[in-house]
């Protein structure tokens, strides 16, 4: 349960987290906020009012399927879906691929990448 600010009312939402059996809502509610500051001077007034919707947190669906690259490296391809930040996919060329076999139909709605160069 999370409160909301719409305005000027408070309105609760309650948030049905088995929406469609998947566990995570599919239709997040939109929340309206302000900010105030309060030191030794006292309270300030309240900012402009704000709003936030949140996202469908992120699921790696990247696993017990194959990875492979441009090299043909299956090891070091396995090593860019393997969660850790200690290891890396690494390539020597000038540009390359990389390719992940799900060994199942997945619709991907957003991903991530991080690179260190």
């Amino acid at each position: 349960m999370c409160v909301a600010r719409d305005g000027g009312a408070l309105a609760t939402a309650c948030l049905d987290l088995t929406t469609q059996g998947t566990g995570v809502c599919d239709q997040w509610p939109t929340y309206y906020y302000t900010v105030t500051a309060t030191n030794s001077a006292g309270t300030s007034g309240n900012s402009p009012a704000d709003s936030a919707t949140p996202v469908r947190p992120m699921v790696n669906v990247a696993t017990g399927g194959l990875a492979n690259d441009s090299a043909n490296n299956p090891t070091n391809a396995r090593s860019a879906f393997d969660q850790n930040s200690a290891t890396q996919w690494f390539y020597w060329g000038l540009t390359g691929w990389l390719q992940y076999d799900l060994g199942h139909t997945e619709i991907v709605q957003r991903y991530g990448i991080i690179t260190n160069s």
